[in-house]
């Protein structure tokens, strides 16, 4: 038979340049399973599929190794957002926090204020009273031609209970009826 004539010799042929030592190693192989070079070969990369697959392996893994490099960039992106939206949140926070305490040391002076207010209204209302009693006609002689009654007494200190009455409903958290004026 010719060298043509094989059906081999239609089928796809594929050049090969073995390492030093590979050659005599797969004749031997060969020779040791009985079966040619060639066979020896097919066998070979057939009970080692994955070295058929290996390049594919290795362009999947380059293409995902691509994909994770992208999702690590993402989240490091997010992170330095999160980090920066965290950093402005503490800040408010603080601010918010210094205010509130100031807001707390202003009530607490206002209230203070309040009942040092509230203490004097009780004491001139006591002091009205007993002028009002002092000031009843008596054989006794006026100091002043005009008797000290309840009008002008709420005229000299009705400016004070005024401002108590507002400084208590601020306080209070109402709104002031001259305000809303």
């Amino acid at each position: 038979m010719a060298r043509g004539d094989f059906p081999s010799a239609k089928q796809d042929q594929f050049m090969l340049r073995f390492p030093d030592g590979m050659r005599d190693r797969l004749k031997e192989a060969a020779e040791n399973h009985g079966r040619s070079m060639n066979a020896e070969i097919v066998a070979i990369l057939e009970e080692h599929p994955r070295l058929v697959t290996l390049p594919m392996d290795v362009s999947y893994l380059k293409m995902e190794n691509a994909r994770l490099r992208a999702e690590i960039d993402e989240a490091r992106i997010s992170r330095d957002k999160a980090l920066a939206d965290n950093a402005a949140l503490r800040h408010l926070l603080n601010e918010n926090h210094d205010a509130a305490v100031a807001d707390e040391e202003t009530i607490s002076v206002i209230e203070k204020r309040f009942s040092e207010l509230k203490d004097q209204i009780e004491y001139l209302e006591k002091l009205k009273s007993e002028l009002l009693a002092l000031a009843k006609p008596s054989d006794e002689p006026v100091i002043s031609d005009t008797p000290l009654s309840s009008e002008l007494f709420d005229k000299l200190f009705g400016d004070m209970r005024d401002r108590l009455d507002r400084i208590e409903r601020k306080v209070d958290g109402r709104s002031d009826p001259e305000s809303s004026k």
